[in-house]
Formats: C-alpha cells, sequence, structure tokens
C-alpha cells in the first residue's frame, strides 16, 4: 500500500522510546486517531502533540475545581442531547473498528462539556451523567488515564467496552 509504513531497515518507530516520552495512552490514543485503522497511514511523531493535548484537556475538564452553577434546563438539554448523540456514535463506531472517528467523537463531546461548564452546568445531574458517561466511552482509548480521573467518583458499574451488556438485576 503506497503511503503505508513499511517495516524496512531504518523505517521502523520503537514504542518504548515513545511510551517513555508520552505516555501509554497518548500513544494509544494516536494510533487509533491517527487513520483508519485498517488502512494504515503515514507515520508522523508530531501527531501524538495532538493527541497528548486532548488528553490534557480530557484530565483537565474532570480535575479543575469549578464552582457549582445553575446553567438552566436549556443546557442541561443540550448537554444530555450531545452525551447521547455521542454514546450512539462511539457504540456505532467501535462495533466498525473505526476509532478516529470514535476519538473524534469523543473530542466533540469534550468541546460541548467545556461550554457546558462554561455555562453553569457543573453540580447538575446532567453535568454528572455526562462525566460518568465520558469515562465509560474513553476507556477503551486511554484505559491509564480513565482510571485516574474516575478515582474520586468509583462509578457504580465496572467499565467495559461500550458496547458491552450490562445485566439488569
Amino acid at each position: 500500500m503506497p503511503g503505508t509504513v513499511k517495516f524496512c531497515r531504518g523505517n521502523v518507530v520503537a514504542p518504548d522510546d515513545l511510551v517513555d516520552h508520552y505516555g501509554t495512552d497518548t500513544v494509544r490514543t494516536f494510533l487509533m486517531f491517527f487513520a483508519r485503522w485498517e488502512q494504515g497511514g503515514p507515520w508522523n511523531s508530531r501527531g501524538l502533540e495532538g493527541a497528548a493535548r486532548w488528553l490534557k484537556r480530557v484530565w483537565c475538564l474532570f480535575n479543575e475545581e469549578v464552582e457549582d452553577g445553575a446553567g438552566g434546563a436549556a443546557v442541561e438539554r443540550n448537554l444530555r442531547r450531545k452525551v447521547h448523540q455521542t454514546v450512539r456514535q462511539v457504540t456505532s463506531d467501535f462495533e466498525r473498528f473505526q476509532f478516529n472517528t470514535l476519538i473524534a467523537a469523543l473530542m466533540e463531546l469534550l468541546n460541548e462539556m467545556v461550554q457546558a461548564r462554561t455555562d453553569g452546568a457543573v453540580g447538575t445531574d446532567a453535568w454528572r451523567e455526562a462525566q460518568d458517561i465520558y469515562l465509560r466511552l474513553l476507556a477503551p482509548v486511554a484505559p491509564t488515564t480513565r482510571r485516574r480521573k474516575s478515582s474520586p467518583w468509583r462509578p457504580r458499574v465496572p467499565v467495559a467496552s461500550p458496547t458491552a451488556k450490562r445485566s439488569r438485576r
């Protein structure tokens, strides 16, 4: 395939060096995002910076202290709508191994959550639901980051893939 990484002499990137520098979740996210899974693409380590910036934004959203707000019904409704659209998109993408668009959907939801935080959604049921669901959707992409972020919240249901079916008791 033209334009894909060829494993010939001198064209191999040592993943250990990248993991040491960026961390496992950043490298994993980059590998899932930079090209369609089945097509591959030209290797460019500069793309790792974008994955690192996204994970840092996620970390900041979940760990910065922000006072509870009073965003109102419209803010909560918009946030819930975007969360549920993202669940549908991520589930579909995960089943089809389209990890790049799965991550793009998570990036869009992150932007919506940042806006909702600005609009006063922090502290509402919709905000807590969005945080919980975001962490569950993030788990297959960045499991180490997800575990660190979720420690203050301790989800009630163990995290599995977004398509796993939960048994009802």
